[in-house]
C-alpha cells in the first residue's frame, strides 16, 4: 500500500492553495485528491475519488 502522506511532498497548506488558485476544474480536482491523501484521511486514491464525486478512478493520471 502507497504511503500517500510520505509519497506528497507538498504540505497540505500548499496543496490547498494551488486548489483554491486553480480555475480548471480537472487540475483542481487533482491537487484535491493529493490534498485529501496527503491528509491521511483516506487512505487510497479510489477512496478520495469517491469523496470528490470522480468516476474511473481507475483511469485518473496524477501526473502528465
Amino acid at each position: 500500500m502507497i504511503k500517500y502522506h510520505e509519497e506528497i511532498k507538498e504540505s497540505e497548506a500548499e496543496l490547498l492553495a494551488v486548489e483554491r488558485r486553480q480555475s480548471r476544474s480537472k487540475l483542481r480536482d487533482r491537487v484535491r485528491l493529493l490534498r485529501l491523501l496527503k491528509s491521511g484521511s483516506l487512505r487510497s486514491l479510489t477512496q478520495a475519488s469517491v469523496v470528490i464525486g470522480l468516476r474511473n478512478c481507475s483511469r485518473i493520471k496524477l501526473s502528465d
